[in-house]
């Protein structure tokens, strides 16, 4: 027969389990600031993520019409904002003023016509909330892009007219 087994000290016991307890609690400290660090990574690149230099580089609007038009000096010129005129879509009109306007500060063609937002309100004057301001069947930037007046009849050439008439 086998003898009983005999109890064992209380301190052969206690270490074995306070090591695992140890471990546990340690893992869990662990996960536990990675997972704060994660979330507070993950909020800074939502706020910070895409930096705003406040700089605004108008090359990238599509027109060749336009240099027929006088209207080249519009073009590959880096428009400077101040703090206070920030710009979320980059477009060249503050937040600020698209609110008073009623566009989307975050998307530089609130009308989805093909004509930036600030093209619409400092250069043709169109409605940057109705992509076919003049109502021809045609978006703004169709007419543009054809050279043809987005605020009426005639086209670009003539459009200072228009667009004097529509101030």
């Amino acid at each position: 027969m086998t003898e009983p087994i005999q109890n064992l000290p209380p301190e052969e016991i206690i270490p074995e389990e306070k090591s695992f307890a140890g471990r546990k609690k340690l893992f869990i400290i662990g996960l536990t600031v990675i997972i704060i660090i994660g979330l507070g990574i993950g909020v800074y690149l939502y706020f910070f993520g895409e930096e705003n230099t406040g700089l605004v580089n108008t090359s990238n609007i599509n027109s060749s019409a336009n240099t027929e038009i006088g209207l080249a000096p519009f073009y590959n010129q880096t428009i400077i904002l101040t703090e206070e005129s920030d710009d979320y879509d980059r477009d060249g009109l503050s937040n600020n003023k698209e609110t008073s306007l009623g566009t989307d500060p975050k998307n530089s063609d609130t009308d989805s016509d093909g004509l930036g937002d600030y093209e619409e309100v400092n250069i043709y004057k169109t409605d940057p909330k109705v992509s076919d301001t003049d109502n021809d069947g045609y978006s703004d930037g169709e007419e543009v892009e054809k050279g043809y007046n987005p605020n009426g009849s005639g086209d670009l050439l003539n459009t200072s007219n228009a667009i004097n008439e529509n101030e």
